[in-house]
């Protein structure tokens, strides 16, 4: 009788933990019902959990009462945890301090004893590793049983697959926001390209710009300075909002070099020393920039690294 009592109170713990797990909205919170909820349903005076950092093949913890990310660190392999997440089976340490996987470090620095632990791994789909959870000191015995084995076990498995579920939202809404973050940094970077072209009797001139993703590093501009019309066609190495700082540096560095009687050549000299002042990232531009005489119909020329433009003949030819 007493054993039914104690399976249908599990069964009850479950059913609790994983209603609160549902009602978590973000991982922060839904780490902080974890932790409460398996220290007290497993009677212990404090439960860790590990996550599973595929990045760095590393378990960083959240303490119980404890809410900042990476407090510690640990390598797989390395203490309870560690072992546990590396082997993925369930430990039971009746005494802590006789164990020599055991890690004091935690216990010298927060001033917790630990006695006893069980620590077991969560896996999510396809088995694989989400993080570990322990309990640490059972407070109303000296060490943990196999009940609390099967128990901690079977809310491990609840906690890593609302684990799975909180990563996937939290992917997908950082997801939205690069998106939203990447139209509106294509909307600025659209909007510092020129729009207004001018109207000469003497020239037609058109522009368009498609770039690869939403935002990258082409550029184009034009200047018409009294007797003359600047244009330049560019691209930076590179995708992405980088390219597009840096294509707009250039786009201003170009603007800002045009003076009087100052020849193309001298006017690519003084972009290019601007772009290389303080360019710890080594990114680079390749530019073609022209000058149209409009008196005189004549065209100077200048290419910086860039591909050979195409000059096409009246009747259609190159």
């Amino acid at each position: 009788m007493e054993h039914d009592d104690r399976l249908v109170r599990n069964l009850r713990s479950l059913l609790d933990v994983s209603k609160a797990m549902a009602g978590a909205t973000d991982l922060d919170s839904l780490l902080a019902v974890i932790l409460e909820r398996v220290t007290v349903v497993m009677e212990a005076e404090r439960a860790t959990l590990f996550i599973h950092d595929e990045r760095t093949d590393t378990l960083w913890n959240r303490l119980s009462g404890t809410l900042t990310r990476g407090q510690l660190r640990i390598p797989m392999g390395t203490g309870i945890a560690g072992h546990v997440a590396q082997t993925g089976r369930l430990l039971n340490v009746p005494d802590a301090y006789a164990d020599p996987r055991f890690n004091p470090r935690v216990d010298m620095e927060t001033g917790f004893h630990t006695r006893s632990i069980l620590c077991v791994p969560m896996f999510g789909h396809d088995r694989k590793l989400v993080g570990v959870v322990q309990v640490l000191n059972k407070v109303t015995h000296a060490a943990f049983t196999s009940e609390d084995e099967e128990l901690l076990e079977a809310l491990a498995s609840h906690a890593a697959l609302a684990l799975d579920r909180a990563r996937l939202v939290e992917a997908f809404v950082e997801k939205k926001r690069i998106e939203e973050g990447l139209r509106l940094a294509h909307e600025i970077q659209m909007a510092m390209l020129p729009r207004a072209l001018p109207r000469e009797a003497d020239f037609d001139l058109a522009a368009e710009l498609r770039p690869a993703r939403s935002v990258g590093g082409d550029l184009y501009d034009f200047f018409v300075d009294g007797r003359r019309l600047w244009f330049l066609v560019g691209d930076v190495a590179g995708k992405g909002v980088a390219a597009a700082l840096y294509m707009a540096v250039a786009g201003t560095s170009f603007r800002a070099s045009l003076q009087a009687d100052v020849p193309l050549s001298a006017v690519l000299a003084r972009v290019n020393r601007e772009l290389c002042r303080n360019n710890g990232g080594a990114m680079f531009v390749t530019a073609f920039a022209a000058c149209l005489d409009l008196r005189t119909g004549e065209v100077e020329t200048g290419n910086a690294g860039h591909n050979p433009p195409y000059h096409l003949a009246r009747e259609g030819g190159l």
